[in-house]
């Protein structure tokens, strides 16, 4: 598999995890009584909690597909045992991460050929 079709595989992964929507906090204007705020209150403390819950576990598994990709990369270009490989990823990161993995990809292509 070629640095493109890897960059292909990763980012449509990437694009089938949903970031989780934020539950809003009610406001006291919004109910007729104390109480009834406190009530939704409390409820969306506990739709907060589960939130940050399913905030981490988006970034864990952002992470572990980010983790994936760099070995299936280091793979494709021939540089998973060179001692340079974690500088190069930190260069092609660093220059290509804004715009997706694919230019991550051509950013470590360009720079691996430094590597030889």
């Amino acid at each position: 598999m070629d640095t493109y079709e890897i960059a292909k595989k990763y980012e449509d992964t990437q694009r089938s995890i949903v970031y989780p929507s934020k539950p809003v906090k009610p406001s006291q204007k919004d109910y007729a009584n104390n109480a009834d705020f406190g009530v939704a209150l409390d409820m969306w403390e506990v739709d907060k909690s589960r939130w940050l819950l399913l905030v981490d576990n988006y970034r864990a598994v952002n992470s572990r597909i980010n983790q994936s990709f760099k070995a299936a990369l280091f793979d494709a270009l021939k540089i998973s045992n060179h001692p340079k490989r974690e500088k190069l990823w930190e260069m092609a990161w660093e220059r290509g991460h804004a715009h997706g993995f694919y230019e991550i990809a051509q950013e470590a292509e360009r720079l691996a050929e430094l590597l030889d």
